[in-house]
């Protein structure tokens, strides 16, 4: 079956919208002091947005006419890490701050089960989620998730506003030494 881009459209409408009623969802939890549950749909909006990266990729290298392997990105898609990572990837970006991915996707795919199980510690102890998770850093995760969101929403409506400008300017950077590292690196993995 071949993609269209306007179906990958749809995918990344339907992927912000179903992350946006996570976000809602973690906001209600979140006045009923329900911190570790608040915390885990603000986590799985943001694992539900990257996937707005993936379909976008996979959008350039259509406009690019370069093949991708879809199999190998329907597979990221599903993976929680993959998608940690492209959130991290971007908080790099955005903040040009050095971490060490690795950990800190670790980090946050621990916090992420730790919003949901009963953690045992190495000392033996037991600890509910509620007890790990607090006001704060429950609300700080809220607003990451809805940042992020919202810069996927600023780019849906760009996109679909200015297609034919964007897919132009799309084509036209394909030679760029860093496009050519892009599609070059999707290729080996």
């Amino acid at each position: 079956m071949k993609l269209e881009i306007d179906n990958l459209k749809e995918g990344i409408l339907k992927n912000i919208n179903n992350a946006q009623e996570l976000i809602d969802e973690a906001e209600i939890l979140f006045e009923n002091e329900k911190y570790a549950r608040a915390y885990l749909l603000s986590h799985f909006a943001i694992e539900e947005s990257s996937k707005c990266a993936m379909l976008l990729k996979i959008i350039s290298f259509i406009v690019w006419n370069e093949k991708i392997d879809i199999k190998k990105v329907r597979k990221r898609f599903t993976n929680h890490k993959e998608k940690i990572k492209n959130f991290k990837l971007l908080e790099i970006f955005n903040e040009n701050k050095i971490i060490d991915l690795k950990t800190e996707i670790g980090k946050l795919n621990d916090f992420k089960n730790q919003s949901i199980y009963v953690n045992w510690t190495n000392e033996n102890e037991f600890i509910m989620p509620n007890d790990f998770f607090n006001k704060e850093m429950t609300k700080e995760m809220i607003q990451k998730s809805l940042e992020y969101v919202k810069l996927y929403t600023r780019i849906s409506i760009q996109l679909i506003n200015n297609e034919a400008e964007i897919f132009s300017t799309l084509k036209e950077s394909k030679d760029l030494k860093p496009i050519k590292e892009i599609i070059d690196h999707e290729k080996r993995r």
